[in-house]
């Protein structure tokens, strides 16, 4: 069995160690731009996620409203 570490995303100071939570909803739609800006944070500060995006020009469109 593998155990995982989990806490709030603004107490995660090492995300190789405890699994970032983003608390949302589906409702209000809190929390999506907390979402958002882990996603950039992390997938430009951590090679192993930078090194495996790849960005199609022709094929990517996006939206954040």
């Amino acid at each position: 069995m593998k155990g995982y570490n989990a806490d709030l995303y603004w107490n995660v100071e090492d995300p190789d160690d405890y699994i970032p939570l983003v608390p949302t909803s589906g409702v209000t739609g809190e929390g999506i731009p907390d979402i958002l800006s882990l996603l950039v944070k992390y997938a430009t500060t951590i090679p192993r996620i930078s090194k495996r995006i790849k960005v199609k020009k022709d094929k990517f469109a996006c939206t954040v409203m």
